[in-house]
């Protein structure tokens, strides 16, 4: 019973530690698809000297689930400190890839923004509920 209690423990903690955040994103504030684009952050990698690696998707969402289009591991460079806000930014050797510029809704859980690609500016928000 202890081993079995022990498994599932480390299991929760596991799926805990993958725990992948998807959110729609649109070349228009205004305009959101029915069969969305999407991108995703998961933490992969996290090491003792805070060093963290995720990996980042860009998905397109259809009827059979999601397609992954592009997929690439990039460190955690900067993160927001504050509740209500994303201004996470990832990369490779300090040169930016992905940032977000965001703000979350606290009574609602909510989030949108803009997340910035290279050079190209997409909006995003949270996927409804």
């Amino acid at each position: 019973m202890k081993k079995l209690f022990t498994l599932a423990l480390l299991l929760t903690s596991l799926s805990a530690l993958a725990e992948k955040t998807c959110y729609q994103v649109s070349d228009r504030e205004d305009v959101w698809s029915r069969s969305p684009q999407l991108i995703c952050v998961e933490k992969i990698v996290e090491d003792d000297f805070d060093n963290t690696e995720h990996r980042i998707t860009i998905e397109q969402s259809n009827m059979l689930g999601n397609e992954i289009l592009k997929s690439v591991e990039l460190e955690l460079l900067e993160r927001a400190r504050c509740m209500d806000c994303n201004h996470d930014a990832y990369g490779l050797e300090g040169q930016v890839v992905v940032r977000f510029n965001g703000q979350r809704n606290m009574a609602s859980g909510e989030e949108s923004g803009t997340v910035s690609i290279l050079s190209q500016k997409q909006f995003y928000r949270s996927l409804p509920q």
